[in-house]
């Protein structure tokens, strides 16, 4: 979901719709066999799970609207992600 995260802020593009869930998860079902064996219900259970993960760390203002908020990251920490090399991170949150 980093990449789908990521793309939107970094777009400026604050909606996350259902469709973009739905086109991450067939998009890593083609690409890993692994992926494409899971039941229905797994992939389900994983969207539901993710979402309340976004929701809960601020990143998922409402459920229902699909609205993304951007979250402040302190410059000292930025900093010392980048230094440490974990700059994924960093985009992940739409700072770089």
């Amino acid at each position: 979901m980093n990449e789908v995260i990521r793309e939107k802020l970094e777009s400026s593009n604050y909606l996350l719709e259902k469709k973009n869930i739905n086109l991450y998860f067939t998009s890593k079902a083609e690409q890993d066999a692994g992926v494409a064996g899971w039941t229905e219900q797994t992939v389900t259970k994983l969207k539901n799970v993710i979402q309340r993960l976004l929701l809960e760390s601020g990143i998922l203002k409402n459920k229902k609207t699909g609205e993304l908020s951007r979250l402040l990251m302190d410059e000292q920490l930025k900093r010392h992600l980048i230094q440490i090399g974990d700059i994924a991170y960093v985009r992940a949150m739409g700072e770089v």
